[in-house]
């Protein structure tokens, strides 16, 4: 027994790289949802799932592949049967659990019902093939021959330093492997050139190429693919470094040593700068005008009636399901408020809302001038919109992210190591290219999906969005006509405030405490963004900036560009998830519907009153529609607080316990903010006076009442997106917060039915 510790720790880098990925596959709940997306064929048929099943493939291959060169390396004169059938274990283990992936996640069945059945015995029959290869393939080095011994012999010397022996270490592996050191040394060649090329892109300061490698490989293997391909190819250069650490001292922590080194530098370097519009593309951040001057421009533009309803729309968190949920219900919200000649004044967002925010405000963005944004949209312009914002928003951006990590981000940080030393002779050693890492990937994934939705041939009438590579103040300034303010909600990670992205500027550079609101800055505390940068952003990179959530997405470094007066003031400010200060966005609405009822008392806007009329959109989807109702902020539910009653949960760890606690309070700060919405725009006494209606994404439920998850990802199956814009919003207690919107819309009329 004492031989399988050493054995275990040869193959330490294949056996932890398939487990993981393994286990992240099997127990992963959102994985039943993005095989049902690889699998709903389409224009591209069934090939993505094809590629996603090869790269599970590759992985078995390669564990099997670099396990059996490092045993047969390490132990020349181990027992042939272990040598053989552990490498063959592996392989056959990740067979077994790619089976059972697609039998728990319903595969099979689909495969049936849409007759793909072909596609899945031909990827069957290739698993069964590739093991008859590896259980006829006995090459063991005693049945070394000619030229291969020749080379064994030269690697069991060893070389004069450290240096040497990396270079006999890897003579050693390759002339061990089991296809040969030919084909081992073509697999590992290619594997890091990949890893070359990507962190070369990474580091280019041309925007179109660094996130180029990501993209593609994405566009390959879709979803998972992309991390499993990338770890598939990181066994042979993970085994290599293993080996030959392992050839220097028995306990050499390498790959500890490489995670420390991918955790460190992006502490000493800024390799998380956020991207910036180039400066001939750029709108100046001080020509933006005031609040006040865009409420005039709003008013101005909605002339009917004595007293002005601008719905302000709050979306919530929550990756892609946000994304298609907010956009849904910004989309029944301006439908209303047209309809009752008013419009949406502003969205405040957060998270993966900020998706579906931006596509509807950039699609908005393409009306002709003199459309008014209070009047109701023609036929022709609202035809295609489901179309447009589903595919967009449900479109896989998992795969470039992922990519963007394996390819990018880690080995940019093992080659910027190198800069270390640096920083002991100057102090502008500090950071590289904007862009390029894994938010840039995901920045890039953004664009690219909003621009293959597109309709290359418009119908006559519909609008003509503009791209998510556009400058983001380009959304408001150079509108033909008013569209929706955006207010992007990011969180400084180092002060816990909140970091607004907003198309409009203070009135006065220098606000004394508690007096914002007078100065056309009415959110307490927060900071103005685009302000702090002196410059604009892509509409892409002000999504991602809302939801960074480490380690998903890296913190972002909030630089200021060169040649401004704070370009050289360190620290920069790092921005993550919206979500940690506010998970749905109400804060900032509240604030801003809070400041015209304001305005309209002092006389700014005179001889209109202003009746704010607040909208909340949360993708929490944590329940079936009955079940969980009450415990749902609502003008028209039941919900109530009940201090006499404590709400407990299974006793936690006393390690964990302080993060839990941080972690809680952001839920707890949320609750805070609906009761004072509440307590402020609800009429307990008259429903006819509610002005807050809060539309619940819940869980998908059957006829049979069985419920389904709503996956939490930045991808979702045309199934998934089909019934968060068709079916969601339909659920009676949603029904009842549309029928409640109408009435709060139209004072004197009945909703229809």
């Amino acid at each position: 027994m004492r031989i399988w510790g050493p054995l275990l720790h040869t193959i330490r880098a294949p056996l932890g790289v398939l487990t993981g990925t393994l286990l992240l596959l099997l127990l992963a709940p959102e994985t039943r949802d993005m095989l049902a997306q690889l699998w709903q064929g389409g224009s591209y048929g069934y090939w993505p799932a094809v590629r996603v099943n090869l790269t599970l493939l590759l992985l078995g291959f390669s564990a099997w592949h670099w396990s059996r060169a490092a045993l047969s390396a390490q132990f020349p004169d181990l027992d042939s049967k272990v040598a053989l059938w552990l490498p063959r274990v592996m392989f056959v283990t990740a067979g077994l659990v790619s089976a059972t992936i697609a039998w728990r996640n319903g595969v099979l069945t689909r495969a049936a019902m849409a007759g793909s059945w072909p596609w899945h015995l031909g990827i069957v029959l290739l698993w069964i093939a590739v093991f008859a290869f590896l259980v006829v393939r006995t090459r063991l080095p005693r049945v070394l021959g000619g030229g291969d011994r020749t080379l064994a012999a030269r690697a069991h010397g060893a070389g004069p330093a450290w240096v040497g022996n990396r270079h006999q270490a890897l003579r050693r592996l390759l002339s061990y492997a089991p296809c040969g050191p030919h084909a081992a040394a073509v697999l590992l060649a290619f594997a890091m050139l990949l890893f070359i090329a990507g962190t070369i892109g990474s580091l280019q300061p041309m925007e179109r190429w660094q996130s180029a490698l990501p993209l593609l490989i994405a566009q390959w293997f879709p979803g998972p693919g992309a991390a499993v391909l990338g770890l598939a190819l990181a066994i042979g250069p993970l085994t290599w470094a293993t080996f030959w650490a392992q050839s220097l001292t028995k306990w050499l922590p390498v790959l500890a040593i490489g995670a420390y080194l991918v955790w460190e530098v992006p502490v000493r370097f800024d390799l998380h700068a956020v991207r910036v519009v180039a400066p001939r593309s750029s709108i100046d951040p001080d020509r933006r005008p005031t609040l006040q001057a865009m409420l005039d421009d709003w008013a101005d533009a909605c002339p009917e009636g004595d007293t002005l309803r601008p719905v302000i729309v709050a979306v919530s968190g929550g990756a892609s399901r946000a994304a298609v949920w907010a956009a849904r219900v910004i989309s029944e919200a301006d439908k209303q408020a047209r309809a009752a000649h008013t419009g949406i004044f502003a969205v405040s967002s957060v998270s993966g809302g900020s998706l579906g925010a931006a596509a509807y405000v950039a699609w908005l963005r393409g009306m002709p001038a003199g459309q008014s944004p209070c009047a109701p949209l023609p036929q022709a312009t609202l035809d295609g919109q489901a179309t447009l914002m589903k595919y967009a928003l449900g479109a896989d951006a998992l795969g470039p992210l992922l990519a963007g990590t394996l390819f990018g981000d880690i080995p940019r940080a093992l080659a910027g190591s190198v800069l270390i030393p640096a920083q002991l002779f100057t102090r502008h050693a500090t950071g590289l290219a904007r862009g390029g890492d894994r938010a840039g990937a995901l920045e890039r994934a953004f664009e690219r999906n909003w621009r293959d939705a597109l309709p290359s041939h418009p119908k006559p009438g519909a609008l003509t969005p503009i791209g998510f590579d556009r400058p983001y103040l380009s959304l408001t300034l150079k509108a033909q006509t008013p569209v929706p303010l955006w207010i992007a909600n990011g969180t400084d990670q180092q002060n816990g405030e909140r970091l607004l992205t907003v198309p409009f500027q203070a009135e006065h550079k220098s606000i004394s405490a508690g007096k914002g609101r007078d100065a056309g800055w009415p959110f307490e505390g927060a900071k103005d963004v685009l302000a702090v940068m002196h410059t604009d952003m892509p509409i892409s990179a002000v999504i991602d900036n809302t939801c960074r959530f480490p380690l998903l997405s890296p913190v972002g470094e909030l630089a200021p560009v060169d040649g401004t007066g704070d370009a050289d003031a360190k620290p920069a400010m790092q921005i993550i998830d919206g979500g940690y200060f506010d998970n749905e966005g109400l804060q900032t609405a509240a604030e801003l519907a809070g400041w015209m009822e304001r305005r309209m008392a002092g006389n700014h806007l005179p001889k209109r009153s202003v009746r704010p009329i607040l909208v909340q959109a949360t993708a929490d989807a944590d329940g079936t529609p009955g079940t969980m109702d009450a415990g749902i902020p609502r003008c028209t539910g039941t919900f109530a607080d009940t201090p006499e009653k404590g709400i407990g949960k299974p006793r936690g760890d006393q390690i964990s316990a302080p993060l839990a606690g941080v972690y809680g309070v952001r839920a707890g700060h949320t609750g805070v903010v609906l009761r004072q919405v509440l307590n402020t725009y609800c009429d307990k006494t008259d429903k006819n006076n509610d002005y807050f209606f809060n539309f619940y994404l819940y869980q998908e439920t059957d006829a049979g009442r069985k419920a389904t998850d709503v996956p939490l990802n930045w991808t979702l199956s045309g199934e998934m997106t089909d019934y968060i814009w068709n079916n969601a919003i339909t659920y009676t207690a949603n029904e009842g917060e549309r029928k409640g919107l109408i009435r709060a819309l139209n004072p004197q009329t009945k909703p229809s039915p």
